[in-house]
């Protein structure tokens, strides 16, 4: 094995959502069963099956994908509209408090004196 060579396969940052959400539609209630009815394990998959065998397992990682983006939209607005506000912190009031701070004038008034 040469230590010096590129490792072409290695991903440094696997999308987790992604294999998430994929596992997540994998564990759907005799999914697996029928699947693997299909699925031999010591011969090749018939001709005629692999072409809907290929479309539902590569629609499960879609879907996944989906149910995942999904679920983070969800979560930002019951965060935006409903933790926020419960907490006494609107969106819109927070951003003007922000504004009206003008940090960057107060750092330059450190620097170069009050004007």
């Amino acid at each position: 094995m040469d230590l010096g060579a590129p490792v072409l396969d290695h991903d440094p940052d696997p999308d987790y959502s992604l294999i998430g959400g994929a596992s997540f539609i994998r564990g759907v209630p005799g999914q697996p069963t029928l699947l693997l009815r299909f699925m031999p394990a010591a011969k090749a998959v018939p001709p005629f099956d692999s072409q809907w065998l290929a479309l539902v397992l590569t629609s499960q990682v879609f879907v996944g994908a989906l149910l995942g983006i999904a679920a983070q939209a969800f979560l930002a607005i019951v965060v935006i509209f409903h933790v926020l506000p419960w907490f006494g912190l609107e969106l819109l009031d927070t951003a003007r408090a922000v504004a009206e701070f003008d940090l960057p004038m107060r750092v330059m008034r450190l620097f170069w004196g009050a004007t």
